[in-house]
């Protein structure tokens, strides 16, 4: 007979083995239910990153027709203020070399870059072409850096004017502002190529891909797009905060010695200093969120997903250079003034006037007189036209 430690040994090994069994049950079964809860993150991955794929091509031809559509406007806005520079003598400041250098960058951009990217966005087949993939960052890094340039180039030129107003004159003349833009140009064109001559990741992609933080390499696209900007807005923003203090406290003395030649110089140097703020400010509203958006390329976001914010950044950034020739209508009464005259004198005057004369049945001497009527009528408002001009720049022009 069995000893009484035996059975109750033989109970004890009993329960355990069946303790043993239902923990081995539970955890295959919590292992089967970690396996399919992994199975349908994936599968939910898998869902989301299609959708975003689907999203990113559809969003595509958005862009492309965004791009098309403000083509002209910032073709035609920015080449009239590259014409009015040219035309009118009176425009030609300083400061107003260093907005047509601006403008030449915007009108570049319009020229190359969005004609470009319309090009890839509407055709995804255009990334095999590497040289053409190549040339598309090259143009928008060219306008970009040289817009921003430009901006701290007239930053510290207003800075001279309304720190030093004295030396302003000697300090700024037009020839060392044609060889300061000259500098400017040089330079970004040097950075623009260096992608095209052999600085670039095209070619371990095989032509697969054409994005701008792949077939860049790293150093140079962060060093083109978010420092450039960070940098420029740092130094803008140095710039102009001392321009302000300076002319908060010399309104103050303003009150004093109302009417002399220098405070009214320092007004219209102001006035043009708030002008180009307003102006950097949305430069940098419409460019940040690119430069945001660089850094998200290293962290870990679905690659269509951040393709998406990436187009949407860039081509906000791209209409900034269609708004900047109605803003220097806006804020610049000379600009505005040179812009109505060649509307009016140049481009109106070439639309074709109606024949009044076969619509009538007067005798061939009254038809010479309207005629004669006519020609002095355009004439007097030619010359009023051109006072109106001259008189817009007698009272605001630099």
């Amino acid at each position: 007979m069995e000893t009484q430690e035996e059975i109750s040994h033989a109970q004890t090994f009993g329960e355990t083995n069946i303790n043993v069994s239902t923990s081995s049950h539970f955890f295959f079964k919590n292992l089967t239910e970690v396996s399919t809860s992994k199975s349908f993150l994936v599968d939910n991955t898998t869902s989301l990153e299609e959708d975003y794929e689907n999203l990113n091509k559809n969003l595509d031809v958005i862009f492309g027709v965004i791009s098309l559509v403000i083509t002209p406007l910032v073709i035609g806005g920015n080449a009239l203020v590259i014409i009015s520079l040219f035309k009118f003598r009176r425009l030609r400041t300083t400061t107003n070399m260093f907005i047509g250098s601006l403008a030449l960058s915007d009108f570049l951009l319009g020229l190359l870059t969005l004609p470009m990217y319309a090009l890839f966005y509407l055709n995804t087949g255009m990334n095999k072409w590497k040289y053409l993939c190549l040339f598309k960052y090259s143009s928008v890094i060219l306008s970009m850096s040289s817009s921003l340039i430009n901006l701290v180039v007239i930053a510290v030129d207003r800075y001279i004017a309304i720190l030093h107003p004295l030396k302003y004159q000697i300090l700024m003349t037009k020839q060392r502002a044609k060889k300061i833009i000259i500098c400017v140009w040089i330079y970004h064109g040097i950075i623009g190529s260096l992608p095209s001559f052999g600085w670039n990741n095209y070619d371990k992609y095989n032509g697969t891909v054409c994005d701008f933080f792949v077939v860049l390499p790293q150093a140079y696209s962060l060093f083109t797009a978010p420092t450039t900007i960070l940098v420029g807005l740092l130094i803008s923003l140095y710039l102009y905060c001392h321009i302000y203090k300076v002319a908060r406290e010399h309104n103050k003395k303003m009150v004093e010695r109302k009417g002399t030649q220098l405070n009214r110089q320092f007004s219209k140097d102001t006035k043009s200093a708030k002008a180009m703020v307003i102006i950097l400010f949305f430069f940098f509203i419409f460019w940040v969120p690119f430069m945001l958006a660089g850094p998200l390329k290293y962290v870990k976001i679905a690659k269509n997903l951040f393709n998406i914010i990436k187009n949407f950044a860039l081509s906000l950034a791209m209409c900034n250079s269609a708004i900047n020739p109605f803003m220097y209508c806006w804020l610049r009464k000379d600009f505005k003034c040179a812009f109505q005259d060649l509307i009016k004198n140049y481009i109106c005057s070439k639309i074709p006037k109606p024949d009044w004369s076969s619509s009538t049945n007067n005798s061939e001497d009254e038809g010479k007189h309207t005629e004669q009527n006519l020609h002095i009528s355009t004439i007097d408002l030619k010359i009023q036209q051109n006072n109106t001009v001259d008189s817009c720049f007698t009272v605001n022009g630099n």
